[in-house]
Parts: structure tokens; sequence; C-alpha cells
């Protein structure tokens, strides 16, 4: 028989989760199973589905979240972290090959890629920098008057550390 049940505790070890959750029945529990190609634990007070069969020596118990939203499309999936039935964190895997991390609407780069070329541009700009502060013109025999800064730019701000995404080799800038 299938019924719905309310996490009450949760007990983990190395090969099994036990669940023990609340129905009309009283306080019970279960072996928690997860669904293929993931893996999460129910957090107290989430509902999960009870599956009491009488063949076996055991109830097994998976999860369901009725807190979220169900805005996923056919043939996508959507994962998210939850605390006390609020969603802190989600990943969004899209037909389309997007992959949107905490409902994103900005775009993520590769960070290493992108530095390594930026400080090869910032090194450029400096050298060309220190050639104009001391480039001296034929006809005056002086040095330009008019001294330019090095700059100090950066991009190191701009990293997300707690978003990676594959990062191949980076090219050298030439």
């Amino acid at each position: 028989m299938i019924k719905t049940g309310l996490v009450t505790g949760i007990t983990k070890t190395d090969d099994k989760i036990t669940i023990q959750y609340s129905t009309d029945d009283g306080i019970r529990t279960a072996i928690y199973f997860n669904n293929a190609n993931s893996y999460t634990i129910p957090s107290i007070d989430d509902t999960i589905l009870i599956n009491e069969t009488k063949n076996v020596n055991y109830t097994i118990a998976t999860h369901g979240n009725n807190s979220t939203s169900h805005d996923t499309n056919e043939g996508e999936l959507k994962i998210y972290a939850v605390d006390q039935n609020e969603v802190k964190s989600s990943v969004e895997l899209k037909k389309n090959g997007q992959v949107i991390v905490n409902g994103g609407e900005n775009f993520a780069v590769k960070f290493n890629q992108l530095k390594t070329k930026f400080d090869s541009l910032i090194a450029k700009l400096n050298s060309f920098i220190v050639s104009y502060n001391t480039h001296t013109h034929a006809n005056h025999a002086v040095v330009t008057t008019m001294l330019q800064e090095q700059t100090t730019l950066n991009i190191d701000d701009s990293k997300a550390d707690n978003l990676l995404i594959d990062d191949p080799a980076v090219e050298e800038v030439t």
C-alpha cells in the first residue's frame, strides 16, 4: 500500500539511509531509496512516499517535496537544495543544452581562460605605457612630458568561487 508520511528523523550509515516518518498510524521507520542518477536526502518535515510491502521485511520510502514549484518541462531535470522548505540553490538541465544555476540570468565564463588572456592584455598595455613614457621625439630629443601610470586593473573579484565549469587548456595569447 502506498501512502505519504512526514519526515521526523534521518539516520545515515555506510550502506543505507533510514527515515523516521509520521503518518496517521503514528511514528514508523523505512529504508530510503534514491532515484537513479541522483542522490538526495530529504529534510525534516519533507513529504515522502511510503510503500509498505507485505512480501519483504522492510518499508520503502522515496522523497517528494510539495513546497517547490514544478516548472520543469518534459525531458528536463531540476535539482535543488532546501532548508526548512525554502529552496536555497538549484540546477536546471534544459533539453536545449543550457545549465541554469540558481535561476541565473547571468552568463558564466571560463574564468581561468579569461584571466590568462586578460593578464596578457594588461602586460601588453603596461609595456606600451612604459614605451610611451620613455620614448623620445627625434626632432626635440626630449622625453614625453605627459607620463601615464601603468594600470593595476585585475578581474579577480569577478570570479564566482561557488560555480565550477569545465576549463580546458588555455591557448597562449600572442
